[in-house]
């Protein structure tokens, strides 16, 4: 099956149909200027991730964002290209203008649309031709490594980020609590990944940026938790980092963020408690530590 697909700003609606339709064997992106940057992390992702390098990448696409003709000819000469297979065009991406370019190619060369739902974690397909609509959910199982690679981050258990082994670290205050949520959510069964201390670094053009590194991370379903545990005095820097970290811009739609502390809710401060909320980070406090697998499967389900 040949796969063309909008390029906009978030990879998982990108990569989420690769990952899970057996059936794609050829890959083209369209991106714009804007975006042509997030296109090459894109296809060197295909070609380098284990599930994905069997898929045939070709050159991709560059349109206008907002020129619905140059869209729909560059796509229908593209679609017109491949008619030797089944065809598939993934909408979710890209601006409303190259969406609507695609649709029109796609109902004149008789090509399958899909469109990716974050809210109700579906596919959603429809034959343009047919008139035929049928959804599947996702249903992916992908490692932390995998999330940050597609989000542009380095993630490794070495801070030298060459061994792929974790170094033999000093006691620090916090292990405890670390060890017991690694534990938790090791035994839960309920992730795809569960790493403890990664080191994530972001993939710049020139350099490696700062290194972060992330007390327990799991994933599920493509979608992932970071969360930091903290034992000691608790203050806002931990928020502040968290939230820098695990933006929208950088880390996508998909990641949820925690703050999990031994100390019990009356000691949490308001002002704690404020912050976290306002920065979209999940308190768990000492009274639900040995729930903490569920809470944070429930968060990202």
């Amino acid at each position: 099956m040949y796969c063309l697909t909008l390029v906009g700003e978030q990879p998982m609606p990108i990569l989420m149909p690769l990952w899970q339709l057996p059936d794609i064997t050829d890959l083209q992106l369209v991106a714009t200027l804007e975006t042509e940057d997030v296109a090459k992390r894109l296809e060197g992702i295909v070609k380098s991730d284990d599930a994905l390098k069997g898929i045939r990448v070709h050159d991709r696409l560059i349109v206008s964002a907002y020129n619905l003709a140059d869209t729909q000819n560059k796509v229908s000469q593209a679609i017109y290209n491949n008619q030797n297979q089944r065809l598939l065009v993934n909408l979710t991406s890209g601006t409303k203008i190259m969406s609507l370019g695609c649709l029109q190619a796609a109902q004149t060369l008789d090509a399958q649309l899909v469109y990716v739902s974050t809210q109700t974690r579906e596919m959603l397909f429809f034959h343009p031709v047919s008139k035929k609509e049928w959804t599947e959910k996702i249903d992916i199982a992908i490692d932390c490594f995998q999330y940050f690679n597609a989000h542009g981050f380095d993630a490794n258990l070495n801070p030298n980020f060459k061994s792929p082994f974790a170094p033999i670290m000093p006691p620090k205050e916090g292990d405890e609590l670390e060890n017991t949520i690694y534990q938790l959510c090791q035994e839960s069964d309920l992730f795809d990944d569960v790493q403890k201390n990664l080191y994530v670094r972001k993939r710049l053009p020139d350099q490696a940026g700062a290194i972060n590194e992330l007390d327990i991370v799991v994933t599920h379903n493509g979608s992932l938790a970071i969360c930091s545990c903290k034992s000691g005095k608790l203050s806002n820097d931990p928020l502040y980092e968290l939230s820098s970290l695990a933006s929208r811009e950088l880390a996508g739609i998909y990641c949820k963020k925690f703050l999990i502390t031994s100390h019990g809710e009356r000691a949490v401060s308001r002002g704690i408690k404020k912050r976290a909320f306002d920065l979209g980070i999940q308190l768990i406090t000492q009274e639900k530590l040995q729930h903490s697998a569920q809470l944070i499967y429930d968060s990202i389900k």
